[in-house]
């Protein structure tokens, strides 16, 4: 079964980092999305996300927080199991960084700046998912 994490990393004012994946991803190319990445063969989610961070983003983050398992079934990919923490930096993000293989672009807003702004029609799954169920969560 494959597993994925997906984060949710926000900053000293409560915001959350958005990405919009790289128009040369195989997977949701040039949609936004939270942070994500694949937990590896003998990694357990929790350590997923520490690597991600640090693969991704240069940044250490506090011990990730687990919100919700969802698993659901993708064409051509079968059954995925998907973990969605909350995560806070260990440090500032002022001058964060990414890799743009990954994404090429960022920026932190609130979940409602972020709904005012973008379509589902530009967002992965996992948003449009928040999207609807973002309240029952406190997030802002």
């Amino acid at each position: 079964m494959i597993r994925a994490v997906i984060c949710i990393l926000t900053n000293q004012d409560n915001k959350v980092l958005f990405v919009r994946r790289s128009i040369h991803r195989k997977n949701l190319p040039g949609l936004w999305a939270l942070p994500a990445g694949m937990v590896q063969v003998k990694e357990t989610p929790p350590q997923a996300v520490e690597r991600e961070f640090l693969e991704e983003f240069w940044i250490k983050v506090k011990k990730p927080v687990l919100l919700e398992k969802l698993v659901e079934e993708e064409e051509g990919r079968g059954e995925i199991e998907k973990y969605l923490y909350q995560v806070k930096a260990k440090s500032s993000l002022d001058n964060i960084r990414f890799n743009l293989v990954e994404a090429d672009g960022a920026i932190f807003l609130t979940f409602k700046e972020f709904y005012s702004l973008f379509a589902d029609k530009e967002t992965g799954f996992i948003l449009r998912y928040l999207r609807r169920k973002y309240k029952q969560f406190g997030l802002k």
